[in-house]
């Protein structure tokens, strides 16, 4: 596509749709790449939403993959869920593989992401439809996952700070970030990614629309995001499910060794430590939490691609 054509892709009713689930919920989702291309769900961050992988547009259309990416209950336009679980998500994903005429999928997903990818692999409703590996970029382990010790930095303080002063943290950032976006360029705000991953995401001028696009949305995402760090640290339910012990099926994950939000040898270890030995783990020296997708996302596809090619 088009350099000057990229952001007309956030105003297109082909990429950007609404469907309504069985109890009257909304889930907002986009699609990219090729319409006709094997299906691909992208299961984004907490802080990520549906219009993240609209830069993977132009990678995604020539290698033959359409790309669904949902916006989970209470992100973005989606209908909240109070009291929602993990578990529960396979449900979601499987009333949209019915809407769309999915009979099989392959899985990406970026840190918090990982947790409902993970799911996806271990529900009786849809793990028979995942072809090929799945594929993480930056996981998100839970507490219940990680070896003895802390998970970085951010997962500490998402553990263990009182609920009200995390939420008025979060909204506070998440408010100023969304402020200066509407005057300045993404990558000023990028301060948690290397300048490698500043200098990918800067090498296609449509991102910055895309990501402004995506920023936008936080604020009246706030109470979403808040579930979601409540999930992924395990506060408000348990994931009832132990990335080594339980998790059998394929899965490639590149994982950078400055993430300040995970630490690398957590995951290292899930790969050593997998029941199953079924983790490879694709090291990127200096890569960090936050800017890893800009540097790996058409890595990571073009991986999946490759996968499907055995699947045909």
């Amino acid at each position: 596509m088009p350099q000057e054509q990229r952001p007309s892709i956030l105003h297109s009713p082909e990429s950007l749709r609404t469907l309504t689930l069985k109890d009257g919920r909304k889930v907002s989702l986009s699609l990219c790449g090729d319409p006709t291309g094997r299906p691909v769900f992208f299961l984004h961050p907490i802080q990520g939403n549906r219009f993240m992988p609209l830069t993977m547009h132009k990678a995604a259309s020539s290698l033959q993959l359409n790309i669904i990416a949902p916006d989970r209950p209470g992100i973005g336009s989606s209908s909240p869920l109070p009291c929602r679980t993990v578990q529960q998500y396979p449900a979601d994903i499987t009333e949209i593989c019915q809407q769309l005429g999915i009979k099989q999928f392959s899985v990406m997903a970026s840190s918090a992401g990982t947790l409902y990818a993970l799911a996806l692999t271990l529900a009786p409703e849809t793990r028979d439809m995942i072809v090929g590996k799945v594929t993480l970029v930056a996981p998100w382990l839970p507490p219940s996952s990680r070896p003895p010790g802390f998970g970085g930095l951010l997962a500490l303080l998402g553990g263990w700070t009182p609920l009200p002063l995390l939420q008025a943290f979060v909204g506070f950032t998440n408010s100023r970030v969304v402020a200066q976006s509407r005057t300045r360029p993404v990558t000023d705000l990028m301060t948690r990614s290397n300048a490698q991953e500043v200098a990918a995401f800067a090498a296609d001028p449509g991102n910055d629309a895309i990501y402004k696009a995506m920023i936008n949305e936080w604020t009246g995402s706030l109470a979403g995001i808040m579930q979601e760090m409540q999930l992924c640290t395990e506060r408000s339910n348990p994931l009832h499910f132990n990335y080594c012990q339980d998790v059998t099926a394929p899965i490639r994950v590149f994982m950078g060794t400055a993430d300040a939000v995970m630490v690398y040898s957590h995951v290292q270890h899930w790969a050593q430590h997998a029941a199953a030995g079924n983790v490879e783990l694709i090291t990127v020296e200096g890569g960090t939490h936050d800017g890893l997708m800009h540097t790996h996302k058409t890595a990571a596809i073009e991986a999946l691609a490759a996968d499907l090619q055995q699947h045909r």
